[in-house]
């Protein structure tokens, strides 16, 4: 630790830019302390002792390199000296081998001889604004010319190219197209350098260097800097031996090298200086980076006394182990301990147990104040090594820290003044950050309070396992403890477990009960007339769980907050004994809320019906937590869940509960059909193998033959396994069965898991298919040659109670070992891919005036989610009633006066009525409309608001219940929503308007939920109930707004990444089984669209059909054929040439068909066959010009009746195809009436090429005949026939239900599709961004981009809230080109140099950064995190504005007591507050808070 101790508010300068540059060697000289000249590195002293040489390496001007030595530069022993550069002045310029690249493309653009540029001024105009591509483009027409030809230009001939070879050998080379002799020449770096000196500013300028920052010369290396000992340290050995670091072998071997050389220059030898310059350039070079390919022959620097590869330069900045990554952007940390976890549900959820030991060894500051000295000194007392104590004191005035062990505690503690701070050991309640690798999400790293406890692990509550991803099978999880009081509050206010119940990923709770609290609750509330023995004091007969007082009592102790019997007045007398039920008992734990679903009944927290299971308990949209935790806010949701679990676990602790054998065992009856209905499976296998072996079986799907039967097949054994999982679960009993309780509970395990114990594991699957045959066509030696039965293939049709055969439980093995491979590799690949997120999207956060903006202030999206609501508040409003109901009824609901008049007690003026409710009627009819259109028919689309007005109606119906007539004036009901309407929007005048109004859809839903006939009729609210349900729903909206400060992209990044880790690495799928089947899934997928590729592997579009009915099959099969691709190719059996010569006096065999062979007379048969009806041919084809080779093409008859072509069009085709002069071919033509009804198609060559063979030419004419395409567009290989449902409505409202017809192919041609008859252009797409792009422009292509996410997350199974999609997508799309998220992409961008450099591609970045000599803002969060300063987000993205006079006269200071640095003051009553807009009403207020500055 240094003597100096800098304290988190220490008044540290910010930085604000980055200017990037390269050194020109006299600045490297100007900011040097020293040469180096000498390559030793000691010389011993006066008394012995060896000490740094002084034109050496170690040299103390750089720096000291021991603690007892002083800097000579900065006087600083070396704990606290920075290190001093020196310099190394070669003899001969050489190359810097990491700019060669760019020394070579700038030699391209400029002339070899009078080094002026090859481009006239028109043509440096190029159409870019980034420097890099700028550059390119300048190169890529520069290389084109082969003079120095501009006005300027000497006229001397160019190198054709220049290459390198080697390290350091760079060629110009003049190739010449005629017969002149290619020119080859070697340039030396004093060449290349004298050529760039000569480039003047204004060209520098041109080619985009800024010549203040770059000048071209300084891409060669003339002076080289030598990094201080700081950087390359040398340690001392325990023998006083030491060992030099590899930078300064290298350098030795520099200044070794380079003083040979210029002992040669300077006595004049020129003998073999080539080969000194070579040394040196080779020296220099690997000094840089040592990876690099050199070229053949050409090693690796290797430490001297070890061996090893020598670690350069380069390999210690990039990479995740490399400086930036490794040691600025993310680095140790002190404060922090590591330990295993294990569960403890008896202590809070945000409660951590921290073991005694670590607590004594971490400490936090706390600064000693009159409230807190008396504890402070007892702390000190108990001294450094007794908790809870203390292990240092600062000083206020002093900066100087007083370790406690070894001191007079009692002198301490007389000294310890208000003021000083005392760094004592952790004590209960202290707030710690708590962490689980990998950070998905940020619910990742949350706060807790901490309990210190014996043992050695941290103590953990088992519902908070769930966000951390953690488990107790030896997982590690580090904690933090803050050392400041801002860091302490933003974790108490932001951070702790009970903020973090919700997760923004889909507004869901992420910490919920678990486990045995879910089996415990579900038990409690039981209801069940077999339930008589399960509990202690059991009263016969009754169906519920029963306690008398004193296990009631027992049960209350864990729930901490209980404090009265109010909920179980109710009791139940039996023989003279009161008793409680088990729902009372669970009531008890439950806040004052309300909660009504079709199963459950809950009312002010009274547990009235229904069964609690993991569908209440858990984390759906609407739970229990969810209700409390939205409700009510996070202390009662902690609360709740605290108390559950004491209750629950403890109820099962005292009445046990344990599976056993028993549970397995199911009657013989049952044992019978499950045997039946998995041989009735296996029979229908067999059948499906006879069918297609006799050729019966009717293909369905658009795939092969082999895979329309693994498609059958697998159909038929997972009916076999549902049918028998459900056969299984009827046999069990839920109350006798524990595994049923179990699986009912949701606490552990599924049906299937039930099935496979006790009835039939089911089939075995690899790569989502059945067992492949490895074995010579064969699965296992043991089985028959191409079987495919179902044992053969991995049916597993024994349970695990029974015992698995061999090869059954073979397969099933080979079945976990893959799931364990795909989790393995699945790891990295998702992780790489939330690296990609987090990157892309990090500066991405909402401003102040709720725009989404990256870090150089451009606009993403006006309003975050178009609406500017935070994730985690959101909830899925239930919208059924408009939609589900018919128009007659919804006519009467919305539109009929008279409905409501027995419901209250006001009087009704129809007259002043019927303009409101045709108002209203009008509003919900166009509402019902948008709901259809836009909402119903997309699965993946939901409304999502910050409020849930039915849970608030319900809430103020039973807390203000009334048994009367409703009190609500009808007038006054329209009048109040009329004005809460018009009080929910957002103050903004540029999206309160009628073409955006981003609060249409709640000012629908709120007309909707408090129509007439809801308030009155449905839920028979009164007066007080309705006006605070629109108190409320008012509160909850403006309650419901994002933070200004928030960094949604990170969020957006992690709502993306996390579900990604769920989903197969691998995409598997049978076409036909599902919706879209044909295309990728899963992480592939997703590496598609995030990477933007243009070559997808399963391109395909959706083509929406019109006016086609869906029974009409004639019409979609001729609807498919015309638009996929048919070649002859794909309708084609067979092919074969035969040898049939005519002018051959012996008999010849022409193969009529492969296996009729017939001997035919030359001339009669073949002018039989002329003359034949069953053929056609040209009159042309004679014996005389024919070739004596013959073409059979045999045809497949179902083919070309499912196509529609005949044999003579065919042949059309054929011939419009060859009427070329070099060949004529003539095709013969059978019917499908003779010879077997073969179709044949006989082609022979009439006239062939003399240059040609006939039967090669021949050969080539089959290929191009099976390449020709018949009908369709084009890159369309195939298509399947999918049908949804799809519901429309009329402009009266009446909606229909429709079949649409979707025919999804491989292949994709949007453009030429979209001009067919009977699509649908505006729903047909294409899963290809670019062709998207192309045809349909960025807006469509942005949609495309978010239905594809949507579709690759849904269908792993998990689900998200569109905004985050949108957010991803927008980032992509807002520049009006895509930017794919990978470093491409960023690269491309306008993102800083040093973000750019912490992904990817590090030491490149920052070569090119440097020779342009970019400019970093520091506006983003990687160059804040990179320099350790605050970064302009969330809590650090806003400044306070104090008014200290204003203060003091307020609280009757007198300001003269105090200092005020006016410079600094802000005038407050000039201060503008309307974000320098000119109307007051323009003002952002947000929350409607009034800013009183008088």
């Amino acid at each position: 630790m240094s003597n100096r101790d800098y304290e988190y508010h220490s008044n540290i300068s910010k930085i604000k830019k980055v200017q990037f540059s390269l050194l020109s060697p006299d600045e490297i000289k100007n900011q040097s302390t020293c040469k180096i000249i000498d390559h030793t590195l000691y010389t011993p002293s006066q008394d012995g002792v060896s000490i740094p040489a002084p034109g050496g390496l170690y040299n103390l001007k750089m720096g000291a390199i021991d603690s007892n030595v002083i800097c000579e530069t900065c006087g600083q022993r070396s704990s606290l000296c920075p290190g001093h550069f020196g310099y190394i002045e070669l003899a001969a310029p050489v190359f810097h081998m990491h700019f060669i690249s760019r020394i070579l493309k700038l030699l391209k653009c400029i002339c070899f001889r009078c080094s002026n540029l090859l481009l006239d001024d028109d043509e440096l105009n190029v159409d870019s604004k980034d420097i890099y591509e700028k550059f390119d483009l300048i190169y890529e027409k520069s290389k084109k010319k082969k003079i120095c030809g501009n006005k300027n230009g000497c006229g001397c001939n160019q190198p054709t190219r220049y290459t390198r070879e080697g390290i350091g050998k760079v060629f110009a080379e003049w190739i010449y197209k005629d017969k002149q002799e290619n020119k080859k020449v070697l340039v030396k770096p004093e060449y290349v350098l004298n050529i760039f000196k000569r480039i003047t500013d204004e060209n520098c300028l041109k080619l985009g260097f800024s010549p203040q920052f770059c000048r071209p010369e300084w891409l060669i290396c003339t002076v080289l800097p030598v990094p201080p000992p700081a950087v390359r340290p040398s340690v001392k050995q325990d023998n006083n031996q030491r060992s030099d670091d590899d930078l300064t072998y290298k350098l030795i071997d520099i200044v070794k090298a380079n003083a040979k050389l210029k002992e040669k220059l300077d006595a004049g030898h020129t003998d073999y200086i080539d080969e000194h310059i070579a040394v040196v350039q080779y020296h220099v070079a690997t000094l840089v980076n040592n990876d690099q390919p050199f070229g053949a022959g050409v090693p690796q620097a290797n430490v001297q006394r070890s061996g090893r590869t020598l670690k350069s330069l380069q390999q210690r900045v990039k990479s995740k182990d490399g400086r930036i990554r490794g040691n600025l952007m993310g680095k140790r940390v002190d404060f922090s301990a590591r330990s295993v976890i294990t569960p403890d549900p008896f202590i809070s959820i945000d409660e951590l147990g921290v073991p005694k030991n670590i607590a004594k060894n971490l400490t936090f500051p706390e600064k000693v104040t009159k409230y807190n000295i008396d504890k402070l000194k007892s702390y000190i007392l108990n001294g450094y090594d007794t908790w809870p104590g203390a292990k240092s004191v600062k000083k206020g005035d002093e900066d100087s820290i007083k370790n406690l062990k070894h001191v007079d505690l009692n002198k301490i503690v007389e000294e310890l003044q208000i003021g000083d701070i005392v760094n004592r050991h952790l004590v209960d309640g202290d707030i710690v950050l708590f962490n689980r690798q990998p950070s998905l999400h940020k619910m990742s790293m949350m706060a807790h309070k901490i309990k210190i406890m014996d043992a050695d692990t941290f103590r953990l509550n088992v519902c908070v396992t769930s966000p951390y991803n953690a488990d107790f099978d030896g997982d590690e999880m580090n904690m933090h403890v803050p050392q400041s009081y801002q860091t302490y509050s933003e974790l108490k206010n932001l951070c702790l477990v009970p903020t973090q119940i919700i997760s923004p990923q889909e507004g869901k709770p992420v910490i919920a009960l678990v486990q045995d609290a879910l089996l415990g609750a579900s038990r409690l509330t039981l209801e069940n007339d077999e339930l008589k023995y399960i509990m202690p004091y059991d009263i016969e007969n009754n169906n519920q769980f029963l306690f008398n007082k004193k296990l009631f009592m027992n049960l209350m102790m864990w729930n901490k907050s209980f404090n009265s019997m109010a909920k179980t007045q109710s009791k139940i007398l039996h023989n003279d004994c009161n008793y409680y039920t088990g729902k009372q008992v669970f009531s008890t734990v439950l806040p004052d809320m309300n909660l009504k679903s079709k199963d459950t009944i809950i009312k002010n927290g009274n547990v009235t019906k229904g069964i609690l299971v993991k569908k209440n308990l858990g984390t759906s949209n609407g739970s229990l937590i969810h209700t409390i935790f939205n409700d009510l806010g996070k202390d009662p949701a902690a609360d709740y869940l605290n108390n559950c679990q004491g209750i629950t676990n403890n109820f099962l602790l005292s009445t046990g509960f344990s599976v056993g054998i028993s549970d397995l065992i199911i009657n013989k009856n049952v044992v019978k059909k499950l045997s039946s209905i998995i041989n009735e499976k296996k029979n229908n296998v067999n059948q499906i193998l006879l069918d297609i072996q006799n050729g019966l079986l009717e293909k369905k799907y658009h795939t092969s033959l082999n895979e329309e039967f693994e498609i059958l097949v697998t159909q038929e054994l997972n009916k076999a396994t549902d049918e028998v999982g459900n056969l299984t679960k009827e046999s069990l009993n839920i109350i006798n069965n524990r595994f049923i309780n179990m699986v009912e509970a949701g606490s552990k395990g599924n049906i299937i898991n039930i099935c496979q114990m006790i009835a039939c594991v089911g089939q075995c699957a690899v790569d989502g298919r059945r067992i492949p045959k490895h074995y010579k066509n064969r699965t296992l030696p043991h089985f028959s040659q191409f079987d495919n039965s179902a044992e053969s293939r991995g049916f597993v049709e024994n349970s695990f109670y029974k015992g698995l055969q061999p090869h059954e439980f073979y397969f099933h093995a080979m079945g976990g070992r893959e799931g364990i491979i795909d989790t393995a590799v699945k790891t990295s690949e998702t992780g790489y891919i939330q690296r990609r997120l987090i990157k892309s999207l990090e500066d991405v956060k909402i401003n102040y005036d709720l725009t989404l903006r990256n870090h150089n202030d451009e606009i993403i999206q006006f309003l975050y989610g178009e609406d500017g609501l935070e994730s985690s508040k959101l909830e899925k409003q239930n919208i059924d009633g408009l939609v589900d109901i018919d128009m007659l009824e919804f006519n009467n609901r919305y539109k009929n006066i008279d409905l409501i008049k027995k419901y209250t007690s006001s009087k009704l003026e129809k007259s002043k009525l019927e303009e409101q409710y045709g108002i209203l009627f009008d509003t919900l009819l166009d509402f019902r409309k948008y709901i259809v259109k836009h909402i119903i028919n997309d699965e993946n689309c939901n409304i999502y608001q910050s409020l849930n007005i039915d849970r608030i109606i319900l809430n103020n119906s039973i807390k203000f219940e009334s048994f009367s007539l409703s009190d609500i004036d009808p007038v006054y009901l329209f009048e109040k929503v009329n004005e809460l309407v018009n009080n929910i929007k957002i103050n903004r005048k540029d999206i309160d308007n009628e073409t955006y109004n981003p609060t249409y859809i709640l000012h629908c839903i709120i007309k909707y939920k408090l129509s007439p006939y809801n308030i009155y009729v449905k839920n028979k609210i009164n007066k007080l109930a309705f006006d605070n349900i629109c108190e409320e729903i008012l509160y909850r909206f403006k309650s419901g707004f994002s933070e200004p400060g928030e960094m949604i992209g990170t969020v957006t990044a992690q709502s993306i990444g996390e579900p990604a880790t769920q989903m197969t690495l691998n995409t598997f799928h049978f076409a036909g089984v599902a919706a879209k089947s044909n295309v990728t899934r899963g992480v592939p997928r997703l590496k598609e669209l995030l990477s933007v590729s243009k070559n997808i592997k399963n391109p395909s579009l959706s083509i929406y059909l019109k006016d086609i009915a869906e029974n009409d099959v004639t019409q979609i099969k001729k609807m498919k054929n015309s638009i996929t691709k048919t070649c002859i190719s794909d309708l084609v059996r067979s092919t074969a040439i035969y040898f049939d010569p005519f002018d051959s006096e012996e008999e010849t065999t022409i193969l009529v068909e492969p296996e009729h062979l017939e001997v035919i007379s030359q001339e009669n048969l073949w002018d039989s066959y002329l003359k034949s009806n069953d053929f056609k041919c040209s009159s042309n084809c004679t014996v005389e010009n024919a070739c004596p080779y013959i073409l059979v093409i045999e045809f497949s008859k179902n083919k070309l009746l499912d196509k529609n072509i005949n044999m003579v069009q065919l042949a059309d085709y054929i011939n419009d195809e060859f009427n070329s002069e070099n060949a004529s071919i003539e095709c013969i033509v059978s019917n499908s009436n003779t010879l077997n009804e073969k179709l044949l198609l006989r082609i022979r060559l009439i006239e062939g090429d003399e240059e040609e063979d006939d039967f090669n030419l021949l050969k080539l004419i089959e290929k191009k005949i099976l390449d020709i395409k018949i009908s369709g567009i084009n890159n369309i290989y195939g298509s399947n026939v999918r049908k949804i449902d799809n519901k429309t409505i009329d402009e009266d409202g009446n909606i229909f239900t429709n079949k649409q017809i979707i025919l999804d192919t491989s292949g994709t041609n949007l453009l030429d599709i979209l001009s067919q008859d009977n699509v649908d252009v505006i729903n047909t797409i294409s899963n290809d961004i670019h062709e998207v792009l192309a045809v349909l422009g960025i807006e469509a292509a942005r949609m495309i981009l978010m239905e594809e996410f949507m579709d690759v997350i849904t269908a792993a199974g998990s689900s998200l809230n569109p905004r985050h999609i949108e957010v991803l997508v927008d980032t992509m799309t807002f520049s009006g080109n895509i930017m794919s998220i990978d470093r491409f992409g960023i690269n491309r961008s306008n993102y800083g140099p040093i973000a750019k450099a912490s992904f990817e591609e590090m030491t490149d970045q920052l070569y090119r950064s440097a020779i342009f000599g970019e400019i970093d803002n520091c506006n983003g969060v990687s160059a804040n995190v990179l320099f350790g300063q605050e970064a302009n987000c969330g809590t650090g993205c806003s400044d306070i504005l104090f008014d200290e006079a204003k203060f003091f006269a307020h609280n009757n200071y007198e300001i003269e007591d105090y200092t005020i640095d006016t410079d600094k003051c802000v005038d407050m009553d000039k201060f503008n507050y309307s974000f320098d807009v000119d109307d007051e009403e323009d003002v952002v207020d947000l929350y409607e808070h009034d800013l009183n500055l008088n």
